[in-house]
């Protein structure tokens, strides 16, 4: 209770400040404008600005160092001229570069900003939330992605079209964007735009539109604007079919059919709208988890790769905070394990309906399995952007188990949360509520968040506060240090929590005659309360950091922890030693990492720690090498160690991981990857082999092996208990109608 005051006492000063932060904005914003000129001419798309029609665009320049520092009449030049027809926009570059580009790939939508390209952001509602980035490399490898205020997803996938051609002293681009894949008004006619390059060989990334140094160059805050004297009245309908057909063969047990089919659709309703609707879908070719060493006494949550959700995530993503998230899309159609649970239908609608109102509505349907019932998931969600780049939105989210097999048949959440951003970005603050609706469980069912956060060309601050009731469920979601798990009775508690976190730093520019690029300074805190406000953990730390202009950065930091544990623990896995004792432990680690410039042939990084854990000794070290062999291959190996020596009697234990990965271009459309894992911790050895070509745009013909030990590496030969395997062909084309 006394919690609570205090939250509703944050929310109102919250409330105020927000109030003066509105009454006292101005744009004080640098926006550059340029004009698309319309044209009739029909433009070959080949990399070679020749066209009739481009001699009467105009030529736009006069760059920005954007990264090491930001300075004026960025070189090497850049120049880029817009045209457009009533179906799509055309961008032609010439990139003055007079050494080598450096390309780390030649897949789509992989390591875009560690190769040379541009990049064209496009913000058509200039709502500054959301927007397109649609980027191209030296060798004419696309990528595309979906921009919002806080991030970059390359997920995303759309037709469009891109060439580059290579000269001597520069190289350049033409790009072609369909009207028909973009979401805008028709009524219209100013858009936000920027251009953004990466000179990887010298560590630079220039921007056409001035960005601040302490913002990210794609920051969809600080575009420039394009005006558009004609743009279609009504958008071209499309449908996108994207069929898929699947052989597996798999052993020991064939748990899924022999062939398997599906389709995912796509379409445009109207300017502003998209729909997506998707019948038994596969994921099979997507890149599997990456596993971890968890040496925390919580769950790890991996991210989602699934194409189908990423398109417009962040409308039903984005509520809550880090650890604790109302809604997490991984929870449709896999388990808890990451194992496959078939979708067999699905639908998603999402768009705006006017410039400043955004919604999405989605439903889900996941199959009966021998463990999981039949389940139903649905949302539904509001965006209504206030002011210059705020915004207040709310959701709706239902789970429906359909079956016998559990008593707890729903879980049901909203959440409506408040975030204000200063137009020129440098404040940030929010404010929201969660509760959820569980069969028995109507009480201390709560989610409250608030913080802000604010960010200047040196210093950079933020405090942020969250509670969570014990009997907050998120069937749709996950919830990080809510499930304590108790030792000595081989169970889990689960215990509402309060949590802070607050942060300031320092940083540092050096002029352009340095070495250095930036160094900064921290300090880091982070604090939890039980329910009763009585003492949970708590972890301080302060650090240091410096980046080199070649690119090669190092990080010290020392971090000193305070941990209240709530139950009997065990961290080794001696079934013999004793479990830690429920009291307070207090222990110190230091830190420190090394990477080198990703620029190199070869790259590597390094860390190491050593200190205190509980009532012993932690000494971990991580070891990644990389070596690229350019437009043939990628080939990485990562070693990382855990040794953990607790008091006598509490145990000792070592935890490996080895990570391998070998990509090989054989050509620009095919493609064999090879993901090899072993991780002693859960005892799991995983080999991944695929081959891919990409036989037409998005269109893909895939040969995927997976071969999986749940036992040790070094006993393969005692029987290989708990192995599976398997081999998938699948081949999906993307039709447009």
């Amino acid at each position: 209770m006394i919690f609570s005051k205090k939250y509703s006492f944050l929310f109102f000063v919250m409330i105020l400040l927000n109030s003066h932060f509105v009454q006292s904005q101005s744009d004080s914003i640098d926006r550059k404008f340029i004009h698309s000129i319309f044209t009739k001419d029909k433009i070959k798309v080949d990399g070679i600005i020749l066209d009739e029609a481009w001699k009467s665009a105009e030529i736009n320049s006069q760059f920005f160092q954007k990264n090491p520092l930001v300075l004026p009449n960025a070189e090497p030049k850049t120049e880029f001229q817009v045209l457009h027809d009533h179906e799509n926009i055309y961008i032609a570059v010439t990139c003055y570069q007079p050494f080598k580009s450096i390309i780390q790939t030649v897949k789509r939508d992989q390591d875009y900003f560690d190769s040379d390209g541009i990049a064209i952001l496009l913000d058509p509602f200039q709502n500054k939330s959301s927007g397109y980035l649609f980027g191209v490399s030296s060798s004419a490898i696309q990528s595309e992605a979906i921009l919002t205020s806080m991030n970059v997803t390359f997920e995303w996938d759309a037709k469009w079209y891109a060439q580059t051609k290579q000269y001597n002293d520069r190289w350049t681009a033409e790009i072609q964007i369909p009207f028909k894949i973009l979401k805008f008004d028709t009524k219209n006619k100013i858009w936000g735009i920027n251009l953004a390059r990466n000179l990887t060989a010298i560590s630079q990334y220039h921007t056409w539109n001035k960005v601040p140094q302490q913002f990210q160059g794609i920051d969809i805050g600080f575009l420039g604007l394009i005006e558009f004297k004609e743009i279609p009245k009504s958008k071209q309908i499309l449908t996108s079919l994207i069929p898929y057909a699947k052989s597996t063969y798999r052993q020991p047990t064939q748990d899924e059919p022999y062939f398997t089919a599906g389709i995912q659709t796509k379409h445009n309703i109207g300017t502003k709208f998209n729909l997506d609707l998707a019948v038994n879908p596969d994921f099979s070719q997507t890149d599997i988890d990456e596993q971890v060493t968890n040496l925390s006494r919580f769950s790890i949550f991996l991210p989602e790769n699934r194409t189908f959700f990423i398109d417009n995530s962040d409308i039903f993503g984005s509520y809550g905070i880090g650890s604790i998230k109302p809604f997490f899309s991984r929870t449709i159609g896999l388990d808890n394990n990451g194992r496959t649970i078939p979708i067999l239908a699905g639908a998603r609608l999402t768009g705006n309906i006017n410039p400043k109102l955004r919604m999405g509505l989605m439903n889900m349907t996941t199959a009966k399995t021998s463990e999981k019932d039949l389940a139903n998931y649905s949302a539904a969600t509001l965006y209504q952007n206030l002011w210059s780049r705020s915004r207040i939105k709310a959701i709706f989210l239902n789970k429906q188990n359909i079956g016998n097999n559990s008593n707890d048949n729903y879980g049901r959440n909203t959440a409506a949360e408040f975030t204000y951003i200063k137009k020129d970005g440098s404040i940030i603050a929010w404010t929201g509520f969660s509760n959820s609706f569980k069969k028995n469980y109507n009480s201390k069912n709560h989610f409250l968040l608030s913080g802000i956060y604010y960010t200047g060309k040196n210093f950079e601050t933020s405090i942020d506060f969250s509670s969570v009731g014990t009997n907050y469920y998120t069937d749709m979601g996950y919830v990080l240090r809510i499930e304590n798990y108790d030792a000595a009775r081989d169970t889990t508690i689960r215990k509402g929590f309060h949590q802070s976190s607050q942060n300031i730093s320092y940083r540092k520019y050096y002029s352009e005659i340095s070495k250095f690029a930036e160094s900064g300074l921290y300090l880091e805190n982070f604090i939890v309360a039980n329910s009763n406000l009585s003492f949970n953990e708590r972890i301080s730390e302060i650090g240091s950091y410096l980046n080199l202009k070649n690119g090669n950065e190092m990080n010290l930091n020392l971090s000193q922890s305070e941990v209240n544990l709530p139950f009997p623990y065990k961290f080794v896995t001696d079934e013999n030693s004793k479990n830690l004792e429920s009291k307070i432990y207090s222990f110190a680690n230091l830190e420190l990492n090394f990477n080198s410039a990703k620029r190199n042939k070869l790259s590597y990084d390094f860390s190491t720690a050593y200190g205190g854990f509980f009532n012993g000794t932690k000494f971990t070290t991580n070891i990644g090498v990389n070596y690229r062999i350019q437009a043939i291959a990628n080939l990485g190996l990562r070693y990382d160690i855990d040794y953990i020596k607790l008091a006598e009697g509490y145990g000792e234990d070592r935890f490996n991981r080895l990570v391998v990965k070998a990509e090989f271009f054989l050509t620009k459309k095919i493609f064999f990857t090879n993901f090899l894992q072993y991780v002693d911790q859960i005892n799991r050895f995983t080999l991944n082999s695929k081959l891919q070509w990409n036989f037409a745009p998005l269109s893909d013909l895939f040969l995927v092996y997976l071969d999986d030990y749940n036992t040790s590496i070094f006993s393969f030969g005692e029987g290989q208990a708990g192995r599976n395997y398997s081999i998938a062909l699948k081949v999906n084309y993307w039709l447009d109608l």
